[in-house]
């Protein structure tokens, strides 16, 4: 493994088991000031449908980082993706499907459509797929924030129940989350004991997991009687040092949620990156704050652009022209995708230090204040300065 530097300002890793989101605004973090979007881009995003606004808002378009990721996984759990039409399928495509029945290991919904369970259609991953790595040319309003190619794996779960990973909850922890969140986790652990011999490539694999699953509280646990994980345990397991010793290899990423006075889970655990929408104007889409003191009315750590958001208009039958989208699912597909092209830049730098590049003009205040708003070439600068090598 290369050698690492510690993230400036940090104990042996930028983030602990027991840092809070206020520790990391507040604390891991040098104040900067956050840089601002082109007018060019403002005007692009009022006037409703005239081009990839939200890539120039973030520097995507002009920034130097690698346009295909190279040994970073994106795992998004959400619904299905529709990904075989000419904006999505030039990408290495994954997903998790059902195994043998005795094995709660698999995925019983469908990974490769936007129908769900019950024949509804529920496109929303499939839009999150397209801000993330559509390739560009099929119209000049849609462009992936890694428009050349990027690996997905997809994991199916039931949005309607708190992403649950099966229909229902005849196996162990079938009704939990975090049944989704340790299929992405084996997927990448597969892939990094794939690298083995005198031939395996110095960089391991890593992986940005977006999870778009809004719900109003903690996943329940899973396990057997006497021994049982909760969220919390396995987002902090998960986003630690891994059990051979590596540094941190696993970023997650999720919508803040668009409902005033809270941020929902799992955006609300403080392993998590909890993304907000911005609109034209540059203001947060919905006002997080609130007189409650529970970790769910907290700020988001990050905004990205949330509004007016150019994505195909996918349907049952196919694509049809341009929709615009919002919300803050939307901008956390923009910054998932903005952290594995990052990452791809620098594979020496761990999970940590990519978050703190991320979220590197946070000001330095008490909470409630602003989020800072993503753009990469304050966080590759971030890197850059601060010699992660």
């Amino acid at each position: 493994m290369p050698t690492t530097t510690k993230a400036p300002e940090a104990a042996d890793r930028g983030l602990s088991k027991a840092v809070t989101k206020q520790a990391v605004n507040t604390t891991a973090v040098k104040p900067k000031p956050a840089l601002q979007s082109s007018n060019n881009s403002r005007n692009w995003c009022q006037q409703n449908n005239a081009g990839p606004w939200p890539l120039s808002a973030i520097s995507a378009s002009t920034s130097s980082l690698p346009t295909q990721t190279q040994r970073v996984l994106i795992c998004i759990v959400s619904s299905g993706v529709s990904y075989n039409n000419d904006y999505l399928k030039h990408n290495n495509w994954y997903g998790c499907s059902k195994e043998h029945p005795l094995d709660p290991g698999g995925c019983w919904l469908k990974w490769d459509t936007a129908l769900d369970q019950k024949g509804n259609w529920k496109p929303r991953a499939t839009y999150e797929a397209a801000i993330m790595a559509a390739k560009p040319g099929v119209d000049a309003r849609i462009r992936g924030v890694i428009p050349d190619k990027t690996d997905i794996y997809v994991v199916p779960v039931d949005t309607d129940a708190n992403g649950a990973i099966e229909p229902g909850s005849a196996a162990v922890g079938g009704r939990s989350r975090i049944r989704a969140y340790s299929v992405c986790e084996g997927r990448l652990r597969g892939l990094q004991a794939a690298d083995v011999g005198l031939y395996a490539p110095a960089v391991r694999w890593r992986m940005v997991m977006l999870v778009d699953v809004e719900a109003n509280s903690p996943a329940a646990p899973v396990g057997e009687d006497g021994y049982q994980i909760s969220e919390a345990d396995w987002l902090a397991s998960a986003t630690n040092t891994t059990e051979d010793g590596s540094p941190p290899d696993i970023l997650v990423v999720a919508p803040a949620g668009d409902i005033p006075g809270r941020v929902t889970y799992p955006a609300a655990d403080p392993r998590v990156i909890a993304v907000g929408g911005y609109t034209c104007d540059e203001r947060p889409m919905i006002n997080y704050t609130s007189s409650n003191s529970s970790s769910r009315s907290r700020v988001p750590d990050i905004l990205a652009p949330g509004k007016n958001t150019p994505v195909p208009d996918f349907q049952k039958d196919g694509v049809s022209g341009v929709r615009l989208w919002e919300g803050s699912s939307a901008a956390a597909a923009y910054t998932a995708a903005a952290a594995a092209r990052l990452w791809s830049a620098y594979p020496q730098c761990p999970a940590d230090w990519i978050r703190l590049a991320l979220l590197s003009s946070v000001p330095g205040k008490v909470l409630p204040v602003l989020p800072v708003k993503l753009n990469l070439q304050q966080a590759q600068t971030y890197l850059q300065q601060n010699r992660c090598t």
